[in-house]
């Protein structure tokens, strides 16, 4: 009904203007009702094909998928959304995936609200990613990547101030890195011991990167809003934490890597990409360490094939340390206890972004009741009805206000938070966020 209102969007509990300028009156709580703004009634596309993936489309109803902006460059989107004034905007090959592309979503809501509770856990995050116009970018392959960009990266959308690619290819529902996905507790840590070992399990033993891209994404807010803690340079807290992380195995983009599993360095951390540079790292190394926390990485497998760069797996001091038979290999808690005490702060100020569980692509905030809020909504409201919309239709537009310059990125890790324009298909994201 909130939708029905025109150009509004129901998130953080409230009716909010998608096109700038008013506030939507309509404030009661209509989420349980939403229905797909990509689909008619009888379950069919707009374009009249049969939706193959009715089952899924059901239970991600609330999900509200809109034609993107007929201005500009933002045909590159066959579709948009926006997760809490956010947009995803996906590729026309990738939105013949919707369950990974619904996936994908409901962990960019789980990893802003991990809590559930259906707001935002950090609202001066949030609103540096409204107001900033970061986009999650959704291709389904690097080549489609590629074409969408262009070969200067000219096909960035307007509009865009900070974003990041994370692929269909690389999103894996139900995949065992999760804990509760191979049978452990999502918040009783002793229970992830006795689930280390995934072979035959009912969960899918393939990495799910689409946890680390939007960590990526958030993490380049956090790198604005708290300088001084999450800055993208070796001379915040995090950045020095991660330094100390290294040893002597060195960089790839320093020339002197070494491979930390080996007998010859000291380090628990170190990354031989030679594109990826000093912020790269630091961002790098805060989603390794929050992962670590989350128990994202504490199964055997996952523990050996990333030994080459994080041997920092095993997420507390009292657990069984994976891999095996690897010298520098050590739990978080004792390998860097700077950064344990950092990913496992989700309490105060600088921290509150942070999550405590690891998302397994169910968020659950949809059905929560907005007289719950734990976000000042109103002031958050203010500052994105000042904003014109970037990259939604007039007519279909659910989407909050976003605004910014451009800039958009690939797909493993992030370079330094600078103002940019143009999109690469190197391994880092875009974090281009203007003043």
């Amino acid at each position: 009904e909130c939708f029905n209102v025109g150009c509004c969007q129901w998130g953080a509990g409230e009716c909010w203007s998608a096109v700038g300028h008013n506030i939507c009156s309509f404030n009661n709580d209509y989420e349980d009702n939403y229905s797909n703004g990509a689909l008619d009634d009888d379950g069919s596309d707009k374009d009249g094909s049969e939706n193959e993936n009715d089952e899924n489309e059901n239970e991600n109803s609330n999900i509200l998928w809109s034609d993107p902006s007929s201005t500009s460059n933002w045909n590159i989107c066959e579709k948009v959304t926006t997760v809490f004034g956010i947009t995803v905007c996906v590729t026309q090959k990738a939105w013949q995936e919707r369950i990974k592309i619904n996936h994908i979503v409901n962990v960019f809501y789980q990893l802003l609200d991990n809590d559930g509770d259906g707001f935002p856990d950090d609202e001066v995050i949030h609103s540096e990613m409204v107001e900033n116009g970061y986009l999650l970018f959704v291709p389904a392959t690097e080549q489609d990547f590629e074409d969408a960009m262009g070969d200067n990266g000219d096909g960035v959308p307007d509009g865009v101030g900070a974003a990041q690619m994370t692929g269909t290819w690389e999103a894996i529902p139900n995949s065992c890195d999760t804990p509760t996905n191979r049978g452990a507790s999502a918040t009783n840590r002793s229970s992830w011991p006795k689930f280390v070992n995934t072979l035959n399990m009912d969960c899918i033993n393939r990495r799910d990167a689409t946890t680390e891209e939007i960590l990526h994404l958030i993490t380049a807010a956090a790198a604005n809003v708290y300088p001084e803690l999450w800055g993208a340079n070796f001379q915040s807290r995090a950045g020095e934490a991660v330094l100390a992380a290294n040893g002597n195995c060195g960089w790839g983009y320093t020339s002197d890597w070494i491979n930390p599993s080996t007998s010859e360095c000291s380090g628990m951390y170190a990354y031989d990409d030679p594109t990826c540079d000093e912020g790269c790292l630091v961002i790098e190394g805060i989603y390794w360490a929050i992962v670590s926390f989350l128990g994202g990485l504490y199964t055997r497998n996952r523990a050996r094939s990333i030994r080459s760069e994080w041997l920092m797996a095993t997420p507390d001091g009292d657990m069984e340390v994976y891999p095996l038979r690897v010298g520098n290999a050590v739990s978080l808690q004792l390998g860097s206890p700077e950064l344990y005490d950092m990913v496992s702060d989700n309490t105060s100020v600088g921290h509150m972004w942070l999550p405590a569980i690891m998302p397994n692509g169910k968020y659950e905030g949809f059905q929560v009741d907005g007289a719950s809020a734990s976000v000042n909504t109103n002031e958050v409201k203010s500052s994105v009805d000042e904003e014109p919309t970037i990259g939604l239709s007039d007519s279909e537009s659910p989407v909050d206000d976003i605004a910014s310059t451009s800039g958009l990125s690939g797909s493993e890790s992030p370079s330094d938070v600078a103002s940019t324009s143009g999109m690469t298909d190197s391994e880092s994201p875009v974090d281009g966020t203007s003043a």
